[in-house]
């Protein structure tokens, strides 16, 4: 299949697992990746730098395509975040920020449901009456009658 610029002709070899990628206009392999299972979907993005793969097993992968022959591929991949030197402490910063917030969820609706629970159980032992000589079956009757003996 074309990219969705037709610079690229992604060529994807299901014996190797593999997907190799073609310049349109030179017809130069720039890319040959190996992929961990059978793939399923591929996709490129609109501005034709990156393809999307979907795989057998669940897992989805972006990959540049990092072509040599574009001076501004080098821009372009110095400003994705994971060449970003600042990025892993930016991302575990968001990361603990995130885990406090759903930590902080947690007690939140623990504690409403403590006490919903605590609420229903006092008014179930308000409506609770003591069951009386009627009520008792006769044979509990008996058993407390020879204890009184």
């Amino acid at each position: 299949m074309f990219n969705q610029t037709d610079e690229y002709v992604l060529y994807y070899h299901s014996g190797k697992k593999t997907l190799r990628v073609f310049r349109t206009s030179d017809a130069k392999m720039i890319a040959n990746f190996r992929m961990q299972a059978e793939l399923s979907a591929v996709e490129s993005t609109e501005d034709g730098k990156n393809i999307v793969l979907g795989t057998v097993d669940g897992c989805v992968s972006v990959l540049a395509l990092a072509d040599p022959a574009k001076p501004e591929m080098k821009e372009y991949l110095a400003g994705l975040p994971s060449r970003d030197e600042e990025w892993k402490k930016k991302t575990e910063k968001l990361k603990a920020h995130t885990l406090f917030k759903a930590a902080a969820s947690i007690a939140k609706l623990s504690t409403k449901f403590n006490n919903s629970n605590n609420n229903e159980n006092a008014d179930d032992d308000e409506h609770v009456q003591p069951a009386t000589e009627e009520e008792t079956p006769r044979e509990d009757r008996d058993a407390d009658e020879e204890e009184e003996l």
